[in-house]
């Protein structure tokens, strides 16, 4: 995930995508969980965490809200941007939730 961060600042990144009660019962941060024990969705929200995790000044987040329902991708993108709002993010996806203060380039084929 991210080695040196400490427990507390891991378990701010699972409330931030909504993981952090799955990671509880699967018997938390030290416990070793095989990958097929995961939906495609809850992989994607670990991603997004280990993302959220990053101080890279440039972020670039393609499809982040693939295999989520649509409220829970809005809640969970709104909270990346705000954490991100001091750097470069950029968004691929087919499926553009509602954002504020953006800048949207939409592309034609």
């Amino acid at each position: 995930f991210a080695g040196d961060a400490p427990d507390a600042v891991l378990w701010r990144a699972l409330e931030a995508v909504e993981m952090d009660g799955r990671i509880r019962d699967a018997g938390g941060l030290d416990s070793w969980v095989r990958q097929d024990r995961f939906s495609l969705g809850e992989a994607q929200r670990i991603n997004l965490a280990r993302a959220w995790l990053s101080s890279r000044p440039v972020m670039l987040l393609d499809e982040p809200t693939e295999h989520l329902d649509e409220a829970q991708g809005e809640r969970i993108l709104e909270r990346l941007l705000a954490r991100f709002s001091d750097r470069i993010v950029v968004v691929s996806t087919h499926r553009a939730p509602p954002l504020r203060d953006v800048r949207t380039i939409e592309l034609q084929p």
